[in-house]
């Protein structure tokens, strides 16, 4: 199948609509005045499984082998602006729920806040691969988590032989905490410019 068609549009849209839903549930807890433990921690668990979705439209760049020489750029350029779109989005989503954790009091120094979202980067890179290489999606996560854990144990049972996708799973990592970083970087900037 080829980039322009009809059906891959259709995933592609199918893909961005998933990087919301972690940015929607964040937005929805900022609005409540008040949240339970409990409740928070469900959508922190649910809004973890969607999360990946995100940065995952950058692995569909795969698909530009299969694209006509002289169509290359654009199917590029197609691609690139829904993946900057899901990563902008994965990344409101991450900074607004540090914020939140630390209103709560959870993560209540600046090194607690480093960790959690460079530990949070990591596992999205790890739900790139498990998404991409091994064709797992969000909802498996909730449906069939046994079946996941089962697939994913030769990962960590021989590490060498899986060096490939490790080789994987660190470069995403590697690019994601990176790019948040820039991402940021520049919105303090802008606040501050923003600043009399």
């Amino acid at each position: 199948m080829k980039l322009g068609y009809s059906e891959y549009k259709f995933f592609i849209l199918w893909n961005l609509f998933l990087a919301f839903i972690p940015y929607v549930l964040v937005m929805s807890l900022r609005l409540r005045e008040s949240v339970h433990k409990v409740t928070l921690v469900v959508i922190i668990i649910v809004w973890l499984a969607f999360l990946p979705n995100a940065p995952y439209i950058l692995s569909d760049l795969i698909h530009l082998t299969a694209a006509p020489s002289n169509y290359i750029i654009f199917e590029a350029l197609f691609l690139l602006s829904y993946a900057l779109c899901g990563l902008y989005l994965g990344y409101l989503s991450l900074r607004d729920m540090s914020i939140i954790l630390h209103d709560k009091g959870w993560l209540k120094k600046k090194v607690f806040i480093f960790i959690f979202q460079n530990t949070i980067l990591f596992l999205c890179a790890y739900g790139v691969y498990i998404g991409r290489e091994l064709r797992w999606n969000s909802w498996d996560v909730i449906n069939r988590p046994k079946d996941i854990v089962m697939d994913i144990a030769p990962l960590h049972q021989n590490p060498i032989e899986n060096k490939e996708s490790w080789i994987f799973i660190g470069s995403m990592s590697i690019f994601l905490m990176l790019t948040y970083r820039a991402f940021t970087m520049m919105a303090t900037h802008s606040t501050l410019s923003k600043k009399p």
